[in-house]
């Protein structure tokens, strides 16, 4: 038993029912095309959720929206080009996405990889939060090994990095619950980082992050 579905590259594909559908209860299907990432799952047949698949190479999508006992497919017409144009010029692709989101033309817009960016967005944001944590940390564990050696310049990066990291959490503060995590990974960079620029031993430093999150953004505390 098969289901029309949306079009791949101008033919219809179908859904190979597994089992029949019976009022209230949910019917088992896969994708029947070489081309797609095979999905298996269950459709409610009063409504199934969104359901997306999508060749490796980004063919061609296809969305489960079921209404009645014979599940259809909707077709997004997410071209091939347009995918493409993602590996060859993103800016161009983020202005078309967007100019398709505002428009509401949802099933012309590249769904995944915009979720791909959005969550690559965030990440970005952790790493900005480790990199400005390892740069304080390198200086701060400077100023208390090396104390004949602090300058005007090593206080005003500490208080720089300090002022940044403050603005970083204001206006993410979700990546609190990450700060434990950041801070460690930081750490390990710092000690590195302070290494290379001391000559001191790896070792001649805590193994683990002697600045408490308090200390380390109070610009009234110094290490000694």
């Amino acid at each position: 038993m098969g289901t029309e579905i949306a079009y791949v590259d101008g033919k219809p594909q179908t859904v190979a029912d597994d089992a029949k559908a019976t009022h209230g209860r949910s019917q088992a299907f896969t994708v029947n095309h070489p081309g797609f990432i095979v999905r298996g799952g269950t459709l409610p047949c009063a409504l199934a959720p969104s359901r997306f698949a999508r060749t490796r190479d980004g063919a061609s999508y296809t969305q489960a929206n079921a209404k009645t006992d014979s599940p259809r497919l909707r077709p997004l017409r997410v071209s091939r080009a347009m995918t493409n144009l993602y590996h060859t010029d993103l800016h161009e692709w983020a202005n078309r996405q967007a100019q398709l989101l505002r428009s509401g033309r949802l099933d012309q817009a590249d769904i995944e990889l915009i979720a791909e960016e959005i969550e690559s967005m965030g990440n970005n944001e952790l790493r900005e939060l480790e990199d400005r944590l390892a740069v304080l940390f390198s200086h701060l564990l400077k100023w208390r090994f090396q104390p004949g050696q602090r300058s005007r310049h090593w206080e005003l990066t500490i208080k720089e990095e300090r002022r940044r990291l403050r603005r970083h959490l204001a206006r993410n503060p979700s990546l609190q619950q990450h700060l434990a995590q950041a801070r460690e990974e930081a750490y390990g960079d710092a000690i590195l980082e302070a290494a290379s620029e001391t000559g001191l031993a790896e070792h001649s430093f805590p193994e683990g992050c002697p600045f408490t999150p308090e200390q380390t953004l109070d610009d009234q505390w110094w290490p000694t």
